[in-house]
């Protein structure tokens, strides 16, 4: 015996995340436009703030920092950020080439925020050179715009046959940044391709990834409001795209396919959206607990830390919103 579908609940007796799902569905028009009036005001705050991101480390109260604060005191240019200029010849030696050598290192020590710059180390064979070049703020702080500068001051061992390489920290600055558009293409294209393979329907794929990448830009809208009141690192945003995207989409495939089951089980659109809200989407409001918990980055008190939790919580709370 096959029993009819349990007629639909009235909305008082429904719980406030059922009636909130009723009440969206019935008014899709208003719902849609509220989300991209907060879409927009994210995104225009965002502009309008000018968030400055920073990208240099504070360690207070650590050891490292109680014997690096009388050093800067007493020896200046000491403890300072630095990276190392390598010479290399395939013949010869590299005291043969000196003139280039010689105006290369003067060009060096020139460079802005450069403080200082090593008598060069030969190996033993006197193919290789390498100088220690001090600067007075973070290297990977100058931007790969530094590169240009780097090139022309090295310009004239390199003209004399010396082939340059770069170490330590300004490796980061001649190294070519991550494209992070791309592995974020290469994710939402599979992504794409398993909810396709699941769903069986490109509409009711797309779904998902549209929800999560609006909740990915009012997240990043809201990072970046932040970031202009209060000090984030650099590398702030990246958790918040990286939590927002899986959440959104785990979270936004959970409560569809709930939905969907609703419907093939005869229930009509509004009923399906009410119970799909008060069940699958009450176990998605109680994830915001670990937006919460991120909370617990703060008590390390390292910045940068404290930073990433305070976006990846940020990007959280837009995916749940």
């Amino acid at each position: 015996m096959q029993f009819p579908p349990a007629p639909p609940a009235s909305p008082a007796a429904r719980p406030l995340p059922g009636a909130l799902g009723a009440v969206c569905a019935r008014h899709p028009l208003w719902v849609i436009a509220a989300w991209l009036v907060l879409l927009l005001g994210a995104v225009l705050g965002r502009h309008a703030v000018g968030p400055a991101y920073r990208g240099e480390t504070s360690l207070p109260s650590t050891r490292s920092r109680t014997g690096a604060d009388p050093l800067a005191v007493h020896a200046p240019g000491v403890g300072n950020p630095s990276g190392r200029v390598v010479f290399h010849v395939d013949s010869g030696t590299v005291a043969g080439h000196r003139r280039g050598l010689d105006e290369s290192l003067a060009a060096l020590a020139e460079l802005p925020h450069v403080t200082a710059t090593s008598k060069p180390v030969t190996s033993a064979d006197g193919r290789t050179a390498c100088t220690t070049v001090s600067f007075d703020r973070q290297v990977k702080t100058l931007g790969h715009a530094y590169r240009g500068s780097l090139g022309e001051a090295t310009a004239p061992a390199r003209a004399a046959g010396v082939r340059v390489a770069y170490g330590g920290d300004l490796d980061e600055v001649v190294r070519e940044p991550a494209n992070d558009k791309a592995s974020e293409t290469v994710g939402v294209t599979a992504a794409l391709v398993i909810l396709v393979l699941a769903f069986g329907s490109v509409a009711a794929a797309l779904l998902p990834l549209v929800t999560a990448q609006i909740s990915i830009a009012v997240g990043l809208g809201v990072v970046g409001i932040v970031a202009g009141v209060v000090t984030l690192a650099t590398a702030a945003p990246a958790p918040a795209t990286m939590i927002g995207l899986g959440v959104g989409i785990d979270y936004a495939l959970f409560l569809t396919t709930r939905f969907r089951q609703d419907l093939m089980d005869g229930h009509d659109p509004v009923d399906a959206a009410a119970r799909t809200s008060a069940t699958s989407g009450r176990a998605v409001v109680v994830a915001v607990t670990v937006a919460l918990a991120m909370l617990s980055l703060y008590a390390g008190g390292i910045g940068f830390r404290t930073s990433r939790g305070a976006g990846a919580r940020t990007g959280y709370r837009a995916v749940l919103g």
